[in-house]
């Protein structure tokens, strides 16, 4: 009997033993990754929408330089027949004379031009030696220095003063000199040794139209009496 007693008591202690060894014993759990600092990685672009995208700033860039081109006022291209005219204008004055008429610079006098046109109206030079002879009708003035003899032929003629500055620069390119006489400015150039052409416009303004040409010869303008 006492044998019985103590072998249950032996079982119900290694009983106790085994149960607390079963609740000491806990399972690790191995934590959790840490949250990330680094930063979300940047959505997929989509190189055939960057490639539109970027034909649509071109052209908007483009657009928008045509539009400043056409509202700036800037000339863009001269007239076959204004062409013309001022190549025909310089030509012409290579040989000392105008259009509509033949009579030249230093190789006419003005008793020739009288002549055949008449007699014109005249008028002071710059220098008291020299004067002018107008004929309205024909749109022409010639200067007559002191023997008499042509050393300016200008041109009035209305298909010229249809010019503007800014065609005359683009077709003969920048003039050898120019001047001021009150608001008018003029561009000369120096066609010969000896001639020049002189294109007089209503203002330096590139769109200012031309009031007349001169052809000249400044060598002959001179008092030869004194020179």
């Amino acid at each position: 009997m006492i044998r019985m007693v103590s072998r249950l008591i032996f079982l119900v202690v290694v009983s106790l033993l085994l149960s607390v060894s079963s609740v000491g014993c806990t399972h690790t759990v191995a934590p959790a990754n840490p949250p990330s600092h680094s930063k979300p990685a940047p959505p997929a672009t989509d190189s055939k929408s960057t490639q539109n995208n970027d034909q649509h700033s071109s052209r908007n860039s483009s657009s928008s330089a045509r539009n400043q081109n056409h509202h700036s006022g800037s000339p863009m291209k001269i007239s076959s027949s204004h062409q013309k005219k001022i190549l025909q204008s310089e030509e012409l004055a290579r040989e000392g004379r105008v259009v509509n008429t033949e009579f030249q610079v230093e190789k006419n006098t003005i008793d020739q031009v009288e002549a055949k046109y008449g007699k014109g109206k005249r008028g002071e030079a710059a220098e008291p030696w020299n004067r002018y002879v107008t004929y309205p009708g024909g749109n022409l003035s010639f200067g007559v220095n002191k023997g008499e003899q042509i050393y300016d032929v200008r041109s009035f003629d209305p298909s010229l003063q249809g010019l503007r500055l800014w065609e005359v620069k683009k077709v003969l390119g920048k003039p050898d000199d120019t001047k001021t006489y009150q608001k008018q400015a003029i561009y000369i150039y120096q066609v010969t040794k000896e001639i020049q052409l002189k294109w007089v416009f209503s203002s330096s303004d590139p769109k200012a139209k031309v009031d007349h040409i001169s052809v000249v010869n400044p060598q002959l303008s001179k008092n030869l009496m004194v020179h």
